[in-house]
């Protein structure tokens, strides 16, 4: 939730990434760090690592910053 207003993450990603790739992008562009995205989704930090670097690859950018900058936010249907 941003603010009190609730949001869905809306992209094409899950064209291009796998399921795994596609949680972990969406874990680090909340700002969770590496070892926090392995804790949530009960992998390694270099599994986590390697993730990022393949959707970075895939979507074109080179940073979590970049990666956030990509992602599109819109109001959830209720």
């Amino acid at each position: 939730m941003i603010g009190s207003t609730k949001m869905t993450f809306v992209n094409d990603w899950s064209k291009v990434l796998t399921r795994r790739e596609h949680e972990v992008a969406l874990l680090a562009i909340r700002g969770l760090s590496n070892k926090a995205v392995a804790r949530a989704l009960g992998l390694s930090a270099g599994t986590v690592k390697l993730h990022l670097h393949r959707t970075f690859q895939k979507l074109g950018v080179k940073s979590r910053h970049a990666l956030r900058a990509r992602a599109q936010f819109q109001p959830a249907a209720e």
